[in-house]
């Protein structure tokens, strides 16, 4: 059986995905070694801030970068040196902004000092580069590229220092261990511009193109910005709130279970990046049929693994738990609560990718962040009112992605024709099986 180039690709980046997904749960594994649970869960917060930070210096160039290259090489209303230009220019904005208000945050919170701030913007600065440039790498079809240099390398680093740190007597300052997650991500932006350069890439960059300045892609990236922090950085919002509502310890216990869902999501991830581009041509070209089955094939590629991993995590959640401390066991029960959120989230599909990608973008902005405020306002109503305590952050993470997810599919198959959950593959088995057998065998997508 030949399978075809994208599969194979697909099952690369979910490999390489997986590899980094578990270094990155060793990094806090380790961090939370490092310090006690009570600093465990302050160093985490900064963490949180920071990473909320560095999604929002991108400006939305991941999303908005993939969108607009596939206009531009049709040849529609612009040339692709003027994609370019905006995507560097926006990104730099937002760098500058994401670093002034890291340092606005700790000079609010009584923790503004030299080193702090320095690192942040460093973290910031080289962040926002990387996610730039693994969204241009992307558009050429290197997508396993980026992620084994953003992902991989990266945390591989970090994993080598940490142990370092760990083993020796060290300085253990939460300074000391954000220079490492700063200073380990120049070598893969490094990589990445070298790669860039080798694809001649680097030559289309032009700062004097007045549709740099064009306001309607200013604010597509703003919403885009929007998006990128809403729905990657909810489990961040979550671990702030817990530290404000309950203790540092009960946010340490909240980032450790996102962090645990998060190598469940690692497929959706893998499967969206790889169809974005899939995605980004069907919609260009108006061909609602192969979009549809684009997103019946997404939809089988993550869910089946994402199943196997969710009842995996079900059954030995206080084992994996007992990885960062003893005090963390009896938190199984909230990883379990947020298990569930991530497992419904799954499986309604490529939703936000297709709602970027499809113009959609201002809709998913109010829709998410919506769906975010719900939840996040339930989250005093449980832990204050009925007294539910840690189980209460489980609860309205659960109804952020309910809330979320549910109006997202109504308003893609609304508007984009197509159905990109579970239900489409359910409800039309023997033709969408057919479809995907097609598709994975390396048959035409051009009908």
């Amino acid at each position: 059986m030949r399978i075809s180039r994208q599969i194979k690709s697909t099952i690369l980046a979910v490999f390489l995905k997986i590899g980094a997904g578990l270094l990155g749960y060793i990094v806090f594994i380790l961090v939370a070694r490092i310090y006690s649970s009570e600093d465990y869960g302050s160093f985490t917060v900064l963490y949180s801030v920071l990473m909320i930070l560095g999604l929002f210096s991108n400006f939305g160039q991941n999303s908005f970068f993939i969108r607009q290259i596939e206009l531009a090489r049709l040849n529609l209303q612009f040339p692709v040196s003027y994609v370019y230009s905006f995507t560097l220019i926006a990104t730099a904005f937002g760098v500058i902004l994401g670093s002034s208000i890291w340092s606005l945050y700790l000079f609010i919170t009584n923790q503004f000092n030299f080193k702090l701030i320095l690192v942040g913007i460093v973290f910031v600065c080289l962040f926002g580069m990387s996610q730039t440039l693994m969204s241009i790498l992307r558009s050429h079809y290197e997508t396993n590229k980026a992620i084994f240099y953003r992902d991989f390398i990266w945390r591989t680093l970090i994993v080598i220092l940490l142990y370092f740190v760990l083993f020796s007597s060290l300085e253990e300052s939460y300074e000391s261990i954000l220079i490492i997650f700063s200073s380990t991500l120049l070598i893969p932006v490094l990589l990445m511009i070298n790669t860039l350069r080798k694809i001649n890439e680097v030559q289309l960059v032009s700062f004097t193109n007045k549709s740099a300045w064009d306001r309607e892609w200013i604010m597509s990236s703003f919403g885009m910005t929007i998006i990128a922090v809403v729905s990657a950085a909810d489990g961040y919002v979550f671990n702030i709130l817990t530290a404000v509502f309950m203790t540092n310890t009960d946010a340490g216990a909240v980032f450790s279970s996102v962090k645990t869902i998060e190598i469940i999501s690692i497929f959706m991830m893998a499967v969206s990046l790889i169809f974005s581009k899939d995605f980004s041509k069907c919609l260009a070209q108006s061909n609602t049929k192969m979009l549809q089955r684009k997103c019946n094939t997404a939809i089988l590629l993550q869910a089946i693994p994402v199943l196997g991993c969710g009842i995996f995590v079900f059954i030995f959640g206080r084992y994996i738990l007992l990885l960062f401390g003893a005090e963390y066991i009896k938190y199984a029960s909230l990883l379990n609560i947020m298990c569930i959120g991530m497992l419904f989230n799954t499986l309604t599909g490529s939703t936000g990718s297709l709602m970027q990608l499809g113009k959609l973008h201002w809709q998913q902005v109010y829709l998410q962040t919506i769906a975010l405020l719900i939840g996040c306002a339930s989250m005093p109503l449980f832990i204050l009112y009925f007294e539910t305590g840690i189980i209460g952050v489980g609860y309205s993470y659960l109804i952020y992605k309910i809330c979320w997810n549910v109006p997202a599919v109504i308003f893609i198959r609304s508007y984009l024709g197509v159905d990109p959950s579970i239900i489409s593959v359910l409800t039309n088995y023997n033709k969408c099986n057919r479809y995907i057998i097609t598709d994975f065998n390396g048959g035409s997508t051009s009908k």
